[in-house]
């Protein structure tokens, strides 16, 4: 200090230090530079009250100092806050506000200190705000509610906790209020989706189709819902204060419910199950499904979670259809599926055993027309009571099962001999054939048996063994029903055989082996060919060419018939389009299958064909059905007959009279033309009874107003017979037998008609007698024939007035004839032949007849002699 004063020329001096604290800050003083001076002792007290002046001027500088930086700090921080932050004094002016409530009134400090709310906010919202400022100061501490504001900045509105609190002074004096609102409106929109989805699971929870609940590991129930308390009439309330929620339940649900507890929670993962039996508020015991589950919460607390599904609709719906499943609804008797197991049971029964056992298979007869005459209805009810006799008549161990419609099949084990089945079977039978009596409806069926044996050394399976007893079945049908038929294993072996036969039939068909042949129909009288049939013909790889006999009965009623049906129609419409570009118009009949019809898109399929060939005219498409085929579905048939003939195409019923045809029937069936079967045309010259067939046939025919064609045309006799009935349309062998396309045009240029057919008139109907009577002769002298060459054990009516012939010559001849230049001798004729026939026949029985062949040649002579003149009787 010598060093800063002494060039000052300082005399004298007087300092103090200036302390703050215990830091020296520097030093104060008193000098005299012109010369010295004493100081005396006011000079010191002035000089250290001036240096604690100093001191406390210096102090009170840095406490600015440090304030302002504190200050400073504090604004830095109140700004940065996300928080909004504002000063009001106690009149609700503003003193000070942070960044993020500039944002909220959309105005800067500067310009918000000195105004109010009302200079920013609506008066509503301001008269809001002053409120809760006078609330907080009158509560003389911190208030906090929650608002939702919108900001004047952007427009956006906030859900904010605002935190008012009044401020005072030292001296306790009312500063103002200090306010502080925090951003909640994503916590507060988190906790009101919470809760709604809270409320929404309680919801959910109350109202779901199970009970729900959670337990303690100690059994303390923590939350049930409003569905389990409903279902066991146990209220919330009891199951909250109950110290184990078994104690609410009968005694012997406990053991399992704590049982199903302790599996839940060994479980690491997963859920375990049960089901349980508990009595609800309805008084019924119900069957739950109940599913347990180990919960861990956040704070590692152990519970269980329990689901309990009621399962006893849905256990009583499964029972009812496992029972539809194994049993029949009409009757209550096992079905197919129950059959398959019962019957694989019993085979391995009589296998341990080394027994044997029957399978039954029983079909009713007469069952369909019950159902049609009686109604659906009563036909269930007449199976159900034919159920309950046949179970009624069975043993204990055996089975019946219905296998659908009129079919059952029954099991019977432990079958000692062929007489024990024999006893059962005719029980049966009985207990089918007896009338069954419903309301005022009384009502017979009987039942068809097929019975097939298994022992225990046999190595055939179940279905084997249904496969044997079904075919024994229909054996039975065939015998002439209502009886029983046993299995033959070579009738097997004959099936297995058809099997074989269907297998190769349809590689047949696949590698067209088949070929067409055609058959010429013609008008017997004019010589016109009216068209012609198309007949299958097998060519086999080994047999040669086989007829349609060889293979068509094989796949009757089998699905390969409409295949080969399908074949067959679209072959002979390609011949009809080939022929069509030769020039070559004529009509080709197509015989169709009974299957074939059923096809549902039968007539669709004809159409496309026939589009497939414009050339080909449909009229001259005819399709040929057996009467039998079209009597089976007559509803059907009649719709398809009636739909081909939309079309153009007509149809024909084939061996028409062997189908027992009604006068209804024939009036229905919209057929245009009735083929006569070839069996009576073969035998119409010397059986009787065929002639008056064809006869009644071809009146229907005119009656109806339906064509006629002969099939079986096989001498010039036979035409001739057919045209004087009046049938002048023939097909047969005396005319062409079935030919190849290719081999068909040149018969067609080459065919004349027999002048002895040109000739030939129809009989009026009055002469018809003649014809019947000729016929009969023919029989009569049949007989003859028969009986020289023991083939008949009787001969025939002997006296020619006794005789058919006899007969006609006594009424009819007489009667029409008597002018006639040859009845005299037609009448001597007749009477000779059978004086002859009494002469030899007498011999025959005496044993000296020493040549019977030439006996039969000498009443021939006679025969065909009288035949002759009978002809010229009827021309």
């Amino acid at each position: 200090m010598r060093e800063i004063l002494l060039p000052q020329e300082i005399q004298s001096l007087l300092t103090i230090s200036l302390m703050q604290g215990k830091v020296c800050q520097g030093f104060v003083g008193f000098d005299a530079v012109k010369h010295k001076r004493s100081f005396s002792k006011e000079d010191r007290e002035l000089l250290k009250l001036f240096g604690i002046l100093l001191s406390n001027v210096n102090e009170r500088k840095d406490k600015e100092k440090e304030l302002n930086t504190e200050r400073s700090f504090l604004k830095t921080l109140i700004h940065t806050l996300p928080d909004l932050i504002w000063f009001k004094d106690p009149q609700g002016v503003y003193l000070a506000c942070n960044t993020r409530f500039e944002e909220f009134f959309g105005a800067k400090e500067h310009d918000i200190i000195g105004k109010t709310d009302y200079d920013f906010v609506t008066k509503e919202l301001a008269d809001f705000f002053r409120k809760n400022d006078i609330n907080a100061m009158q509560s003389e501490k911190a208030v906090i509610n929650q608002e939702e504001i919108p900001f004047a900045s952007d427009g956006h509105k906030e859900i904010v906790q605002v935190t008012k609190v009044p401020m005072y002074d030292a001296s306790g004096k009312l500063m103002g209020v200090l306010g502080v609102s925090r951003d909640i409106t994503q916590s507060t929109l988190t906790a009101n989706a919470l809760q709604s989805e809270r409320i929404m699971l309680q919801a959910i929870l109350d109202n779901a189709p199970m009970g729900i609940w959670m337990t303690t590991p100690e059994g303390k129930v923590k939350f049930v819902n409003k569905t389990f308390c409903d279902a066991t009439g146990v209220s919330e309330e009891q199951f909250l204060n109950a110290e184990h929620y078994v104690d609410l339940f009968p005694i012997d649900v406990t053991q399992n419910c704590i049982h199903s507890d302790k599996q839940a929670l060994s479980l690491e993962f997963g859920a375990y199950s049960t089901t349980q039996t508990l009595p609800f508020v309805d008084g019924n015991n119900h069957l739950l499904e109940i599913t347990k589950v180990k919960i861990q919460d956040a704070q590692a607390k152990i519970g269980i979670i329990g689901l309990a599904m009621d399962i006893t609709e849905r256990q009583k719906q499964q029972r009812h259809l496992e029972y539809i499943a194994h049993y029949d609804m009409i009757t209550g008797l096992p079905n197919r599926v129950l059959l398959a197991d019962r019957l694989q049971q019993a085979l391995l029964q009589a296998g341990r055993h080394k027994s044997s056992l029957a399978v039954v298979y029983l079909d009713l007869d007469g069952f369909k027309a019950v159902n049609d005459i009686y109604g659906h209805d009563n036909g269930d009810k007449l199976l159900s009571v034919l159920a309950k006799r046949m179970k009624q008549t069975l043993r204990d161990g055996d089975t019946i099962a219905r296998l659908g419609g009129d079919e059952f099949v029954a099991v019977l084990p432990d079958m000692k001999n062929l007489q024990d089945s024999i006893v059962m079977l005719e029980r049966l039978l009985y207990a089918c054939s007896q009338e069954v009596f419903i309301d005022d409806i009384h009502m017979q069926v009987s039942a068809s048996l097929g019975v097939a044996f298994f022992e225990s050394e046999d190595s055939v399976d179940a279905e084997q063994l249904l496969r044997q007893a079904d075919q024994a079945m229909y054996q039975a049908k065939i015998l002439g029903k209502n009886r029983y038929y046993i299995f033959d294993a070579l009738q097997d072996k004959s099936i297995r055989t058809h099997h074989e036969s269907l297998e190769e039939i349809e590689k047949a068909i696949e590698e067209e082996e088949f070929v067409l042949y055609y058959q010429p129909k013609v008008n017997m009288k004019s010589g016109e060919i009216v068209g012609v049939e198309a007949l299958v013909r097998w060519i086999h790889p080994e047999k040669g060419l086989l007829a349609p006999a060889a293979f068509l009965p094989l796949i009757a009623g089998h699905e390969l018939s409409v295949k080969l049906g399908k074949w067959v129609l679209k072959s002979a419409i390609q011949q009809m389009d080939r022929w069509k570009k030769e020039a070559i118009d004529i009509q080709v009949s197509v015989n169709v299958d009974a299957l074939q019809l059923q096809e549902k898109d039968f007539i669709s399929g004809l159409k496309y064909i026939l589009s497939i060939y414009p050339l080909v005219e449909n009229k001259n498409l005819s399709l040929e059905v057996l009467e039998t085929s079209a009597l089976n579905d007559i509803v059907h048939v009649t719709q398809i007959m009636k739909d081909a003939h939309e079309i153009g195409v007509h149809f024909s019923l084939d061996d028409f009279g062997t189908g027992y045809s009604s006068l209804t029937y024939l009036r229905r069936l919209p057929a245009k033309e009735l083929k006569l079967d070839q069996s009576f045309v073969r035998d119409m010259l010397d059986d009787p009874d065929d002639l008056a067939i064809l006869d009644g046939i071809l009146g229907l025919a005119t009656a109806f107003d339906r064509h006629t064609i002969a099939e079986g045309v096989e001498s010039i006799e036979h035409g001739e017979m057919l045209l004087h009935m009046g049938c002048e349309v023939g097909q047969g062998y005396i005319i062409a037998r079935p030919m190849s396309a290719e081999l068909l045009s040149s018969w067609m240029q080459e065919w004349k008609v027999d002048e002895r057919w040109a000739n030939v008139s129809a009989v009026n109907r009055e002469d018809m007698p003649l014809l019947y009577a000729l016929v009969e002769h023919k029989a009569w002298m049949k007989n003859i024939i028969g009986y020289l060459n023991n083939e008949r054990v009787s001969p025939p009516i002997l006296s020619h007035l006794k005789c058919h012939l006899g007969i006609w010559i006594q009424k009819n001849g007489y009667k029409h004839y008597i002018n006639h230049p040859l009845f005299e001798q037609i009448e001597i004729v007749h009477a000779q032949l059978h004086e002859k026939a009494d002469g030899i026949i007498m011999k025959f029985h005496e044993g000296s007849l020493s040549d019977s062949q030439n006996a039969i040649k000498t009443l021939q002579k006679y025969s065909d002699t009288l035949s002759e003149m009978l002809k010229k009787l009827i021309k």
